[in-house]
């Protein structure tokens, strides 16, 4: 389950990403390298993306490429889009509890029940 997830850091807050990445284009490569839709074709198991359409921290736009990337690759894969809803999920109590129940339920149908 990944929720409102960074999939190209080019795409991000430069102030948060040139402390860890450095400035473009002098570091262009690392910025490549931490991209997650070039892994796109070697995912292997579900994954369950959660995006609020209203983050204006992680621009929904990254669930939107990745979930390109995941199409054409084939992989498997779902999103559940929360409309309105910004990057902070849990000031809404009925849109935390339904992204909760769902994401506990993703995780027992692919990882099965605690014994």
């Amino acid at each position: 389950v990944a929720g409102a997830p960074v999939t190209d850091w080019e795409d991000y807050d430069t102030h948060y990403t040139e402390r860890y990445l450095g400035l473009l284009p002098e570091d262009k490569k690392a910025y490549e390298e931490s991209s997650l839709l070039p892994l796109a074709p070697k995912l292997e198991r579900p994954l369950l993306l959660v995006h609020g359409t209203a983050d204006d921290n992680v621009y929904f736009r990254h669930t939107l490429r990745l979930t390109d990337a995941l199409v054409r690759a084939g992989r498997p894969f779902e999103v559940m889009p929360l409309p309105g809803i910004t990057h902070m999920v849990g000031a809404d109590p009925t849109v935390y509890e339904r992204y909760m129940t769902r994401a506990t339920a993703f995780f027992r149908e692919h990882l099965g029940t605690p014994k």
